[in-house]
This record gives C-alpha cells, structure tokens and sequence, in this order.
C-alpha cells in the first residue's frame, strides 16, 4: 500500500514538473518570435533604404502580432524623430539609423499573469 501512494505522490509531481517545463519553453518560443520580428524589421527597414510603405507594414505586422513597436530614427543633420504605433511617418530628410523597440508580452498559463518584455535593436 506505501508503494501506491509514493507513485501516486511522485506521478503528481511528475506532472507538475511537466506542465511547468511546457510553460517554460512557451515562453522561451514567445522570447524567440519577438527577437525574430524584430530583426525582420531592421533587416527590411535597411534593405528598403527606410521606404515609408515598408516601415508601415512593419508597424502593422508589429500590431496584428500583439507587439508594440516604437521606432526612433536619427537623421544626417542630426535631429532625431519617433514614430510609434497609430503615428503617421513621412520620410522627410535622409535617415542615418534607426532605433527600433519592441514591446511584446509573455503570458505564462499556469501562474496566469502577463509581463512585459522589451527587445531592442539598431540599423546600419
């Protein structure tokens, strides 16, 4: 009868470690898309010369994702202009790089909360 219940006590912890692990690796796969997005946006903002169609559909995608996007772009004269989601950009002067920042949310199912996380990443 003791060998019953120390299965049945290891098997339930067994299947906790499980669904955490699960939960775990959901999130590292969450970490992975956002950081993916995110370099698929610098490399089509630098390889469009920073079009303004192409930096629109970036922000659209970031949105249909549930991402938000903020980006900064620094000009060749040296001011600086940020464009954030819903915000119009109209390319003006000649852009020298571009800051792009990443908001994206990661939800673990077994505690039930959401955190916030920011990816970073800077054009050529």
């Amino acid at each position: 009868m003791q060998q019953i219940v120390e299965g049945l006590i290891a098997m339930f912890f067994l299947m906790i470690f499980l669904i955490t692990g699960i939960d775990l690796i959901k999130v590292e796969v969450d970490c992975c898309n956002a950081g993916e997005f995110r370099n698929a946006v610098v490399m089509a903002m630098e390889n469009s010369e920073f079009d303004e169609s192409v930096i629109r559909d970036c922000f659209n995608k970031a949105e249909q994702n549930g991402y938000d996007m903020a980006a900064i772009f620094h000009y060749l004269d040296g001011t600086t202009a940020t464009v954030s989601q819903g915000s119009t950009y109209v390319k003006s002067k000649t852009i020298l790089l571009a800051e792009i920042k990443l908001t994206y949310p990661l939800r673990v199912p077994i505690l039930g909360s959401t955190v916030f996380k920011k990816t970073e990443a800077i054009t050529c």
